[in-house]
């Protein structure tokens, strides 16, 4: 598998002490950065961490955004299935851990997630 990097440019003015980041760990090395917040007006990135329900799909908490990145945690040991109400194992798109997706909707709570093993754990990053 290839390295997959994310560059996050700061809003216009912002400078780079005014943003806080948050390290899960590392994964070959390389930081693994869950949670960005930027303080100022304008741009607005949130970051939240969810344990996928098993059994039923789980609706994504609501925030009301342009596009979320969901990251499947590096510790996962199986995927998380992401979608929409009818979402199930199996059947959606599978982030395998350590993978993440960016996606263009008007709110996060527009998308499910489900899981196959109980304690997988899905990281979403909400940009406004």
């Amino acid at each position: 598998m290839a390295d997959v990097f994310l560059d996050y440019v700061p809003p216009a003015g912002a400078a780079t002490t005014q943003f806080s980041t948050k390290k899960l760990g590392t994964n070959a090395g390389k930081d693994v950065i869950a949670e960005r917040t930027f303080p100022t007006s304008g741009d607005t990135v949130t970051g939240k961490s969810l344990t996928v329900p098993t059994g039923a799909a789980g609706q994504l908490p609501a925030f009301a955004c342009f596009a979320v990145m969901l990251l499947a945690d590096p510790g996962n040991t199986d995927p998380v299935w992401v979608g929409g109400a009818d979402v199930a194992v199996d059947d959606g798109l599978a982030l395998y851990p350590g993978v993440a997706v960016t996606l263009p909707v008007s709110n996060t709570n527009l998308l499910y997630a489900i899981a196959g093993v109980t304690g997988m754990t899905l990281h979403r990053m909400a940009f406004a």
